[in-house]
Parts: C-alpha cells; sequence; structure tokens
C-alpha cells in the first residue's frame, strides 16, 4: 500500500512508496522544514517522526503576515 501524501502548496495529492523520516522525504521534495506543519494520520508531528507505506501525510504551509 503507498503512502498518501497532500501537499497544501500545490493543492495535489500524491502517493508514493517511502518508508523512513519525514526530513528524508521532505527533502526530496524539495521542500523547506520550517515553512511547513507535518500532519500523519492526523496528529501534528516533526520532522524526525519515522513514515511507514501506509501513512497519510499532510503537509501544509505554515503563513505568516504582520
Amino acid at each position: 500500500m503507498k503512502m498518501k501524501i497532500y501537499l497544501e502548496r500545490n493543492n495535489e495529492n500524491i502517493e508514493m512508496d517511502f518508508e523512513g523520516k519525514i526530513e528524508i522525504l521532505l527533502n526530496k521534495l524539495k521542500i523547506i522544514e520550517d515553512e511547513v506543519v507535518l500532519i500523519k494520520n492526523d496528529e501534528i508531528v516533526t520532522s524526525n517522526d519515522e513514515l511507514k507505506n501506509n501513512d497519510e501525510l499532510k503537509i501544509l504551509s505554515v503563513v505568516s503576515g504582520g
């Protein structure tokens, strides 16, 4: 079973085979860790968390203003 990933910045859903730390996935997708909030299986996580192929990951953009 492939992992489901939602990329908010592109409003895109992708599926891929991946197991390992989220930080490795972010590097692979060319996403800067400090610019996103990570939600794995409906829980906020850090880039140090591990992913498995049946996980669902949402990568949400951080928006700030002044």
